[in-house]
């Protein structure tokens, strides 16, 4: 309705500069939708849609900096019999404000830093990510059995992070096995490429495993990309 409150909670994900996300809108119209992303720079924009459909609710058009996106804010709601009403005012919060069309948010603090273990969908054996804090960086270690490999590609974006960790593997063990013959040698090295984000405790993402050719100088293999829900362990 024209004039009544509502709060509004942006989802973003973030992958390199590939945005994607959801929006929530609850009060008088309680709307879920998706959002259309595009980040250049410090420049952000977004387009909500309800659920699947092309039925436009919401644009922003703004920049980002640190833990807060300031811009310009642009809402319509479904009215009766199809119409649009534009006027909605969000209640200011610790969190973020609405004044005269100018909407600034803050991201809600994410504390992902701890020990998380999943099952590998390839060896089908538990893994770990060790992630460390250390004065203002974190510190990423991969964690397979008695085994550990140093993340030096992390990319920390406040609300989550991305990496990439290069692995000794050996196809016809399915092992991650670092050995003589396999040092230095690209060959014998596959990556693993993920992402993940906290969410009210929990982390969640997708993880991609690019295993080496089959054959030295061979052409690059596909991967294999799995959503990834890994467990606290403390």
């Amino acid at each position: 309705m024209a004039g009544a409150e509502h709060d509004l909670k942006l989802k973003l994900y973030q992958t390199v500069a590939h945005v994607t996300g959801e929006f929530e809108l609850s009060g008088t119209n309680n709307i879920k939708g998706r959002l259309r992303c595009s980040l250049l720079g410090t420049q952000f924009r977004c387009t909500g849609y309800i659920g699947q459909t092309s039925a436009q609710v919401l644009e922003f058009d703004g920049h980002v900096e640190w833990d807060e996106l300031d811009g310009i804010l642009t809402v319509q709601l479904p009215g009766r019999h199809g119409s649009r009403e534009t006027e909605v005012r969000f209640s200011p919060t610790a969190r973020g404000a609405f004044d005269q069309g100018k909407f600034r948010a803050r991201r809600e603090p994410a504390n992902y830093v701890g020990l998380w273990e999943w099952t590998d969908p390839v060896t089908t054996r538990p893994v770990r990510l060790r992630l460390q804090k250390q004065n203002s960086s974190i510190i990423a270690t991969y964690v397979d059995g008695d085994k550990t490999f140093p993340i030096n590609d992390f990319y920390d974006f406040g609300g989550g992070f991305y990496f990439t960790v290069r692995i000794p593997w050996r196809a016809e063990l399915k092992l991650h096995v670092p050995s003589a013959e396999s040092v230095g040698t690209s060959h014998w090295h596959a990556w693993l490429v993920g992402y993940g984000t906290i969410e009210a405790g929990s982390l969640k993402g997708e993880l991609g495993f690019y295993p080496p050719p089959a054959q030295p100088l061979g052409e690059t293999t596909t991967g294999e990309r799995h959503d990834w829900r890994p467990s606290r362990l403390e």
